[in-house]
């Protein structure tokens, strides 16, 4: 069910908006959609009222699929438009996802005990969530919502956005006095427990690099510290940097002048608030002009590229006469790594184990670097078994 309110003299930019209004049991239409379609009105927002009944996952969801809007509002039946809305709109462009909460979060509320409290940031730190999951709206971007949540619990679904916003790059926020109403039940079986956890540790998820900085784990956390330590340690961070590959990695984000380029919008997206510049393009093609930088890093890349698409040339093109290339990789020819891979195959099946296609030693990367003009200054190693290179560019690649 829905309803449209068109308005010809709203300002042209505000955009679009999607107004959800879950209810699990039959309300008379009129008297849900008629007060949003009212207050909307009367702030000249173009939207459409969309109205899901039944179980809460699969109606919303099934409306979601319908949603025209650049935003979409997600309320219960209950929930009246009010002068809460319009503090929330206004702050729809600072964050992909907004979770509207009640008027005093620490406040005792019917229903919010200390148990329940314990429970939301329990679950908050066991899946690493920049926010506590209590909603009583939710505004997000549709955008934001591209893998729409697969849970019909309404806890769930609202834990499954959170993740899978945070986890495609998107900010997530809480905006306190949003709404009344009793707090959210929250249920959660193990099983779903267990699904969100793997979702939110994926490798693909935006923020991976960047929390396995600070991981629980000592040896994630000691390998990922010492890459970046070896790597600050051999480029002047002064000059026209440019990292290549660099995912949501503490590398880029610590070089003030360093340019960020990479495949997944996703990993911009997250670090585009502390990093310079960033761009998504891909290694074959890299936009910039020739010897637009004096120091080049790429680490990590090569392994999860198909060797003809390691464009060595291209990296050698962008990079200045005499300038430094920092590039990493595993090397297979040692004791270590094969080991250590296959025991994080085991430990970690959603991570990066099963996406290196191309596996270097350290003659092969030294052959491949020697071969397209650059010459080798030295080498380290992270735990005997992940191999970074310092070179300098001492001729440009003869097949460009």
């Amino acid at each position: 069910m829905s309803h449209s309110t068109a308005h010809p003299h709203a300002p042209a930019h505000l955009p679009a908006l999607t107004v959800v209004i879950a209810s699990d049991r039959a309300q008379d239409f009129e008297a849900i959609v008629g007060p949003w379609t009212a207050h909307l009105t009367g702030m000249r927002v173009p939207a459409e009222v969309l109205v899901a009944t039944g179980v809460f996952g699969a109606s919303v969801k099934e409306q979601l699929r319908h949603a025209r809007g650049e935003y979409v509002l997600i309320v219960d039946g209950a929930t009246a438009p009010g002068r809460w809305f319009e503090a929330l709109w206004e702050q729809r462009l600072t964050a992909g996802l907004i979770i509207g909460t009640r008027a005093d979060p620490d406040a005792r509320e019917a229903g919010d005990g200390p148990v329940r409290r314990f429970a939301l940031r329990m679950y908050r730190r066991l899946l690493s969530l920049p926010v506590l999951p209590d909603a009583s709206v939710i505004l997000a971007r549709c955008a934001a919502l591209g893998t729409l949540p697969e849970a019909d619990d309404r806890f769930e679904w609202l834990l499954e956005a959170i993740v899978l916003a945070h986890s495609d790059g998107w900010p997530v926020r809480t905006l306190n006095g949003m709404s009344a109403g009793r707090p959210q039940t929250i249920r959660l079986q193990p099983a779903a427990l267990w699904r969100l956890w793997v979702l939110r540790n994926s490798a693909f998820s935006a923020d991976y690099d960047e929390r396995a900085f600070n991981s629980v784990v000592p040896l994630q956390r000691y390998w990922q510290r010492t890459r970046h330590r070896i790597i600050h340690g051999w480029v002047d961070p002064e000059t026209r940097i440019l990292d290549v590959g660099c995912g949501s990695s503490r590398i880029v984000q610590d070089l003030p002048r360093a340019v960020g380029l990479d495949v997944q919008m996703k990993k911009l997206r997250r670090i585009s608030p502390r990093t310079q510049k960033v761009v998504q393009a891909t290694l074959t093609q890299l936009p910039f002009r020739c010897g637009a930088f004096e120091t080049l890093i790429c680490s990590q890349v090569i392994e999860h590229v198909p060797e003809p698409l390691v464009d060595w040339c291209e990296m050698n093109r962008v990079l200045s006469l005499g300038g430094i290339f920092v590039v990493g990789t595993p090397d297979y020819a040692t004791v270590a790594w094969p080991a250590l891979e296959r025991v994080y195959g085991i430990v970690h099946p959603k991570g990066y184990v099963h996406e290196h296609i191309n596996q270097y030693t350290a003659a092969s990367l030294r052959h491949a670097l020697e071969s397209h003009g650059f010459e080798v200054i030295t080498s380290a190693y992270v735990g005997r078994a992940e191999l970074i290179i310092k070179a300098r560019k001492v001729a440009p690649c003869a097949n460009k």
